[in-house]
């Protein structure tokens, strides 16, 4: 049963505050609702009301709304944040030293948001530095708040001030070191080390994640790697990571242990993961060589920076001592352009033969299939044509583009590489030639595609045409009757026609390659790509100025534009003409022509 908000009204200042630990513990918990912020309010005028509202109990207030803040995804509302400033004000009436670092908790979490904004964060960082200015640390209750925003501004005197005071303060404490050694490694301090007391100084240095610490400190690549190393294989040593720490008076009242504890939430915290903490670091200062590669993978999910190229190269070189789909994974896109091509095809192919019923997915937008293709083609090319079609079949449905795409194809990706480059050469030449030779340029490439229809047989062209629609229209495909009809385009335009009227029609906005009249659509392109075709429409005026009398052009010429508008070819219209006896058959048969 949800007993959020219930008996408040009647609560005294202990209960209010185990009302309060539980507004704070569901929040923590990322169950922040409408009834834990009725709930937060009503223990706030609960406290005025009864005039309960001492220090502890309107501080927590604070706390608890800053955290429900911060927890939200959209932040607190106009309401909920004058409730907070309300709070503070309260705080402020007691002359209460927790005030001034308490107002630094909406600030930091609105620079921790605005980070990727420079003008913002600026501002805000500016205001962060006038509030801390006004903190006397010596007699501040809260010095984890003032640290972490004297982290953020890079003040390294004022962090040490604060670690100073939280010695002193609490001197006693039992997790003292543990605090102190989290707090140097999270802002990459070691000088706050020497805040400890000596024996309390050597224990933090005698632990592996500070040994590390200091190594990078130093920039001793050998220590680095040997600590690094330690942390990696040897899980016996006692870890920082989950440690408990200091715990101030405000993140005590609200519930904040060792696991929810944390410098973001604005209290003293520990250390997620050593992999975590030290990986962009460790990216900069690990020599190179088996001893970074065997390192590499235990950090490289955390790692933030880009990847230097020998890094890259050392990923590279792990997968293809040891190919994997995990490893695949972990493959950045720069790693593509070095890895192996054959290495990377009998990989695919591998795991196509092995795990065929796995839901693999490989490729990505951020590198090219182009290396990898044709040391795949030439792979598949030495198995059984049987094996092959199945693996081929698997690999597409991972998202291995074994045969090129439509757009591909149409871009000539197809072709073999030397023309793809001849092709490529003449493309760049055309901004260096001089105005006077393109014309000799284009007669050139005008003969070579002069030559080209002799070359390819109908039945060439028409399985061209039939193959590249099919891919337009994938997963649908034609049917007797739609292949009949594209042998007929195929006959009219030609194969590189065809595939021309494709390549328009996907360029086309609002074309449905799915749509019941999408072939329609193929045969109006095509007619509309040939242009006004002039001669061909005097020759038809011609034939039907001989086979009938009183021509009426202006009439003809519209009837011929509404019929093209169709997508009828000039060509339908001739033959018609060559038939006919009678204006009303002319008439009657050009309005039941149909596109190819």
């Amino acid at each position: 049963m949800n007993l959020m908000g219930q008996g408040i009204e009647e609560a005294s200042p202990d209960g209010l505050h185990l009302h309060l630990l539980s507004v704070s513990q569901a929040v923590l918990e990322g169950n922040r609702t409408p009834e834990t912020n009725k709930a937060l309010v009503a223990i706030y005028l609960r406290a005025k009301e009864c005039s309960l509202a001492r220090q502890e109990l309107v501080m927590t207030i604070v706390g608890c709304a800053y955290l429900s803040q911060r927890m939200s995804p959209g932040g607190l509302g106009v309401r909920e944040s004058d409730f907070f400033e309300l709070a503070c004000a309260d705080l402020e009436a007691l002359d209460s030293l927790h005030t001034s670092p308490l107002r630094l908790y909406p600030l930091l979490h609105d620079y921790y948001r605005s980070r990727n904004d420079e003008v913002a964060a600026a501002a805000i960082k500016a205001e962060m530095k006038e509030r801390l200015s006004g903190i006397q640390i010596d007699v501040s209750p809260l010095l984890a708040l003032p640290f972490i925003v004297a982290y953020e501004l890079g003040e390294l005197d004022l962090m040490r001030s604060v670690v100073d005071n939280l010695c002193r303060r609490y001197a006693t404490d039992p997790h003292l070191e543990e605090t102190v050694s989290n707090a140097a490694i999270y802002t990459s301090s070691p000088m706050l080390l020497d805040c400890l007391p000596a024996e309390l100084k050597q224990r933090s240095l005698n632990r592996p994640e500070v040994k590390l610490l200091m190594a990078l400190h130093d920039k001793d690549s050998t220590a680095v790697l040997r600590a690094a190393d330690f942390l990696a294989t040897d899980k016996s040593y006692d870890s920082l990571c989950r440690s408990y720490c200091v715990a101030e008076p405000l993140f005590r009242y609200l519930g904040l242990d060792h696991e929810t504890g944390h410098f973001i939430n604005g209290c003293w915290g520990s250390m997620y993961f050593w992999e975590a903490s030290f990986a962009d670091q460790l990216i900069e200062w690990l020599p190179a060589g088996d001893g970074r590669k065997k390192l590499l993978l235990t950090f490289l999910h955390f790692v933030c920076i880009d990847l230097p190229a020998d890094v890259v190269k050392e990923l590279a070189e792990l997968f293809e001592e040891n190919p994997s789909y995990d490893s695949y994974l972990e493959l950045p896109s720069t790693a593509f352009e070095v890895l192996d091509p054959q290495i990377f095809a009998r990989f695919l192919v591998d795991a196509a033969r092995m795990s065929p019923d796995e839901e693999f997915y490989f490729g990505d937008d951020d590198w090219s299939w182009d290396r990898f293709i044709p040391a795949l083609k030439v792979f598949l090319q030495t198995i059984e044509p049987v094996e092959r079609e199945a693996l081929e079949q698997r690999l597409e449905g991972w998202g291995v583009p074994v045969h090129p795409t439509l757009s591909q194809n149409l871009a000539g990706m197809s072709l073999p590489d030397d023309v793809r480059n001849a092709l490529a050469v003449l493309e760049g030449s055309l901004a260096s030639l001089e105005p006077a030779q393109l014309p000799y340029l284009q007669l050139a490439l005008t003969r070579i595609a002069g030559a080209v229809p002799d070359l390819v047989s109908p039945a060439v062209s028409h399985d061209v045409s039939i193959a590249a629609y099919n891919k337009l229209i994938t997963p649908r495909y034609l049917t007797k009757v739609g292949e009949d009809r594209m042998r007929k385009l195929a006959k009219r335009y030609g194969a590189a026609g065809v595939l021309r009227g494709i390549e328009a029609l996907m360029a086309s906005s609002g074309f449905d390659s799915q749509a019941d009249n999408a072939f329609d659509a193929l045969s109006m392109k095509l007619v509309e790509l040939q242009g006004t075709l002039q001669p061909r429409r005097a020759y038809l005026a011609g034939v039907l100025r001989k086979r009938l009398p009183k021509l009426n052009t202006h009439w003809l010429d519209q009837q011929v534009v509404e019929a093209m508008k169709r997508g009828v070819d000039i060509e339908q219209m001739i033959e018609l003409a060559k038939v006919v006896t009678s204006w009303d058959m002319w008439s009657d048969g050009i309005e039941d022509l149909r596109p190819y």
